[in-house]
C-alpha cells in the first residue's frame, strides 16, 4: 500500500522521521557510594550552550540517516562530578544514544545492523583510556601496540587491573569482587609489579589528576571530533563511546578521523 503511494524504503525519511531530544546535556554530582549518582540542575551559560548545539548538531544529520537494526533517537552527553570544585563540564561527558538504543545491542547485533540500506563496520579504539593516559603523561607509545599485551601476564588481569585503577584513581591493591575468576586467580602484586614495570608512568596515577571521569571526557571530545570530520563527508557515523559505526563504504574514512584525532593529541592508536 505504501508503494502504491510513492512511499518506499529510500524515501521513508521524507514522510516519518523520530524527533530528536530538546534537552541534550545530562549532569550527574559524584555517586559516593551511591548506586546512582543525583542528577544536578544545568546553569545555562555559553559553554552550556555550545556543549548543546555540537550534540544537536550530531542529532540533526544522524536523524536523516535510515539506521536498520537498531534504534537511533537522539543522544544526550552525560557529564559526572559536576558537584567538585573546578568541574568545568570536563568530567565524563560521553554521547549515551537515549531509548533501548543500538548501543544495548551486543557487538554481534550491532555488526548485523545497515545505514542507509548498507552493512556496516565497527571501528574500535583498543586500549582507549590507557593509550589517552599514556600520552598525557608524555609517553605515546608506537601506534598500532596492543598497550595491554605485557609478558608473563595475562591480558585480561592487565585490563582488569588498569580499567580498576582508573576508576579509583590510584593504583589498586585487590580485585574487585565484579573481577572475573580467571584474572583473581593470578597474584595482584605480580600483576601490579609487571604492569608498572612495562608502563612506568603509571605509577604516578594517583598524583596524575587523569581519572576515569577525566579519561572519558578526553576521549569523548576526540571521538565527536572524528564523528564531526565524518558527517562533513557525509559518512554516517555513531557513536559507542570508544568506537564509531559506519558504513563498510566509510571504514577507510573513519579509521582515518580516529587515527587523525588520536595523533593530534599525540596518543598513540590501535584500531
Amino acid at each position: 500500500m505504501a508503494e502504491s503511494n510513492g512511499i518506499n524504503f529510500d524515501t521513508l525519511t521524507e514522510y516519518y522521521f523520530t524527533e530528536m531530544p530538546e534537552s541534550v546535556l545530562k549532569l550527574k554530582a559524584s555517586k559516593r557510594g551511591e548506586l546512582i549518582a543525583k542528577q544536578l540542575p544545568i546553569a545555562e551559560t555559553p559553554r552550556t550552550e555550545a556543549l548543546a548545539a555540537q550534540v544537536h548538531h550530531l542529532n540533526k544529520y544522524l536523524s536523516k540517516q535510515t539506521l536498520t537494526g537498531g534504534s537511533f533517537e537522539g543522544y544526550r552527553r552525560s557529564f559526572s562530578n559536576g558537584e567538585r570544585a573546578g568541574f568545568d563540564w570536563n568530567q565524563g561527558g560521553r554521547l549515551y544514544a537515549v531509548g533501548n538504543s543500538y548501543q544495548h545491542l551486543s557487538g554481534e547485533r550491532r555488526a548485523s545492523m545497515q545505514i542507509n540500506g548498507e552493512p556496516v563496520v565497527e571501528v574500535d579504539v583498543s586500549a582507549s583510556h590507557l593509550s589517552i593516559y599514556m600520552g598525557e603523561m608524555g609517553h605515546r607509545a608506537s601506534d598500532g601496540i596492543d598497550l595491554y599485551a605485557i609478558d608473563g601476564v595475562p591480558r585480561a588481569a592487565v585490563k582488569q587491573y588498569i580499567a580498576s585503577s582508573f576508576g579509583l584513581g590510584k593504583l589498586v591493591n585487590k580485585w574487585s569482587v565484579e573481577a572475573q575468576a580467571e584474572v583473581t586467580a593470578f597474584d595482584m602484586a605480580a600483576v601490579r609489579g609487571a604492569v608498572c614495570e612495562a608502563i612506568p608512568c603509571l605509577v604516578s596515577l594517583a598524583d596524575s589528576g587523569l581519572d576515569w571521569a577525566t579519561l572519558q571526557y578526553l576521549e569523548a571530545e576526540a571521538l565527536i571530533e572524528a564523528m564531526q570530520s565524518l558527517h562533513d563527508q557525509d559518512i554516517p557515523a555513531y557513536g559507542v563511546h570508544d568506537s564509531l559505526i559506519v558504513p563498510v563504504s566509510g571504514e577507510k574514512e573513519c579509521r582515518e578521523a580516529l587515527t587523525r584525532v588520536w595523533r593530534a593529541r599525540s596518543w598513540s592508536i590501535a584500531l
